[in-house]
């Protein structure tokens, strides 16, 4: 589990927040769905990620879609 540190504003109603990301993914996003992640203290899952629209690989302190179980 890591600790999101949520960027661009509050969690939308769908869930999706914005968060730096922590790592580089070099084999894509897939592995984040479904694991935990920590938002302001409070643990929740990941359902689903938004994937770079130009289709480059997710790099440490880019800018990284979560959808999250509702809290």
């Amino acid at each position: 589990m890591w600790e999101a540190e949520v960027i661009d504003g509050p969690e939308t109603a769908e869930g999706l927040i914005w968060v730096r990301a922590p790592r580089d993914f070099p084999n894509g996003l897939d592995e984040l769905v479904g694991g935990p992640v920590s938002v302001d203290g409070v643990d929740r899952s990941i359902l689903d990620v938004v994937e770079p629209e130009d289709g480059r690989e997710v790099r440490k302190g880019d800018r990284l879609g979560l959808i999250l179980d509702p809290a």
